[in-house]
């Protein structure tokens, strides 16, 4: 995600983050699990870390979220993040990224 963003959605002022809800071995992150994280994956990402899991109602599965301008909730996916986010990234732009 972080290349995809990186090459493509930046420039139009998408901004992008990740949460992480456990360090590599399943215990709760904290600053060094998100330095590890950010050099093992080559993150670009705003990496924010999560100890309690308050943000993983349904555990270490994916969640993507997008929302608009206003903050506004306009999407939510469960599981593999790519299928479906461009086009709703193009709606709350209101235009085809190219």
């Amino acid at each position: 995600m972080s290349q995809r963003w990186a090459e493509k959605w930046s420039k139009y002022g998408v901004e992008g983050f990740v949460v992480l809800v456990s360090d590599q071995q399943g215990g709760p992150p904290g600053e060094a699990a998100c330095q590890k994280f950010k050099e093992d994956f080559g993150l670009e990402l705003t990496l924010l870390y999560d100890p309690a899991g308050l943000t993983a109602p349904y555990g270490t599965k994916e969640m993507t979220y997008v929302l608009n301008t206003e903050a506004q909730l306009v999407y939510e996916q469960f599981g593999s993040w790519m299928a479906g986010i461009e086009t709703e990234l193009e709606g709350v732009l209101g235009f085809e990224m190219e």
